[in-house]
């Protein structure tokens, strides 16, 4: 399951946009994602910070925002 999909699961019909960049309900659905993962830590079920995760996803959306520039 990819990031896509994630967000999708979280609400998000389209969560990105052509140029690959989030939409709105996709990045409503990227809050929820970090918000999910924040409490997540918070009770002890993740060990990996919030803001590691979400430093990854940013780079996932980046990537893909640039990718679709390139194409």
């Amino acid at each position: 399951m990819g990031l896509e999909e994630i967000l999708k699961e979280l609400g998000a019909d389209i969560p990105f946009d052509e140029k690959g960049d989030l939409t709105s309900n996709g990045a409503d659905a990227y809050e929820k994602l970090i918000n999910v993962v924040t409490g997540l830590n918070s009770i002890g079920a993740i060990q990996e910070k919030p803001d590691d995760i979400e430093s990854y996803c940013d780079e996932i959306v980046r990537l893909g925002s640039n990718e679709s520039k390139i194409s």
